[in-house]
């Protein structure tokens, strides 16, 4: 199976130039993406991670067409924005890059996937963005704990960890902070906790109700899928394709989960805002008719076009839906629906 272009952006907050890249790269296969900002296409079996620009966190690889996704979510600077299914973290990255001063929040159900998100966003430093660890089928912003020193979010898996390290140190030690917040769901108190900067127990430890469900200017559900758009992913399994094995019954686990992920992302976005759906699966069932099915049963949800002229992209079996199919797109496999909720 022939291996796609591989693609990279540029971080805004440590930029490289063009000629610089070139020089590190090689001009024979470094070329600008036209329709994507600040993104770059080289051939793939050009290595990005030896270099120095991606040392230094001047740039990180995104596939072009998960770069598509964000660009047709569209997101504003100063706006609220939702990622439902955030890791491992590149597309919620380009959204904070877009939306500062505001505030991006990503959702992740597992751990691992989370604290790899966790180490992207800080090797970028990204500060405008707050982790969950929670069920994007069922978390609600404002059922969740939330820590900061000195006003300051921090990423933390273990409060407790935290507390101890915090107390360990000396009292003019400069506190550690990271700039990114993950907060730990507590649906049955709603309490919103925050470490100050005081290293006692008693001080330290601060709990205020918090009531107010907050919703988005944006969201995205990039869903749990079969993967079956992306080489890499399918060559990786080596054989062990989930969607053939129990006669299709994680295929229908699939689906559900999928529509459960795009109802509740919906249910989380204001009035007229905007709301991007996307798998890496090129399959009509965990696409189109997600949508479809989606579309049935929500009577203020509408498909809206968005712009693809110049982009390597074909109409989906809906209208206003896009899809990137590798072989035409050099790209990933992707299929991309966006929807405005009256």
């Amino acid at each position: 199976m022939a291996e796609h272009s591989r693609y990279l952006r540029v971080n805004p907050r440590h930029p490289i130039s063009h000629e610089a890249l070139q020089d590190q790269l090689g001009s024979a296969g470094l070329t600008k993406v036209p329709w994507l900002r600040s993104a770059y296409r080289l051939p793939a079996s050009i290595k990005l991670h030896p270099t120095p620009a991606y040392q230094h966190s001047q740039v990180y690889g995104i596939d072009a067409a998960s770069m598509a996704c964000v660009e047709a979510l569209d997101p504003q600077p100063g706006e609220s924005v939702l990622d439902l299914c955030c890791a491992p973290g590149g597309k919620l990255a380009m959204i904070a890059d877009l939306i500062t001063p505001g505030v991006v929040t990503g959702i992740d159900i597992s751990p691992h996937r989370l604290h790899t998100t966790r180490k992207l966003l800080q090797r970028y430093g990204v500060t405008n963005c707050r982790l969950v660890l929670g069920d994007g089928t069922k978390w609600l912003d404002g059922t969740h704990q939330e820590w900061s020193v000195r006003g300051v979010p921090l990423c933390i898996a273990d409060p407790k960890k935290l507390k101890r390290r915090l107390h360990a140190l000396p009292a003019d030690a400069p506190l550690p902070l990271h700039g990114i917040t993950l907060m730990m769901p507590d649906h049955e108190s709603c309490r919103t906790m925050h470490l100050r900067a005081s290293r006692s127990s008693a001080e330290g430890l601060g709990v205020h109700s918090h009531k107010a469900v907050q919703l988005y200017d944006r969201v995205l559900v990039d869903a749990e899928c079969s993967h079956d758009g992306s080489a890499r992913h399918v060559e990786k399994q080596a054989g062990d394709l989930f969607w053939i094995r129990d006669g299709g019954a994680h295929l229908a686990e699939l689906y559900a989960l999928q529509l459960a992920l795009l109802t509740h992302g919906f249910a989380s976005l204001r009035k007229n805002g905007i709301l991007v759906y996307s798998t890496c699966s090129l399959s009509q069932h965990q696409n189109e008719h997600i949508v479809a099915e989606f579309l049935r049963h929500t009577p203020n949800a509408k498909l809206i076009p968005f712009p693809t002229s110049g982009i390597p992209c074909t109409p989906g079996r809906l209208d206003h839906t896009i899809v990137f199919a590798p072989a035409t797109s050099d790209t990933s496999g992707l299929f991309i629906a966006k929807m405005q909720k009256l």
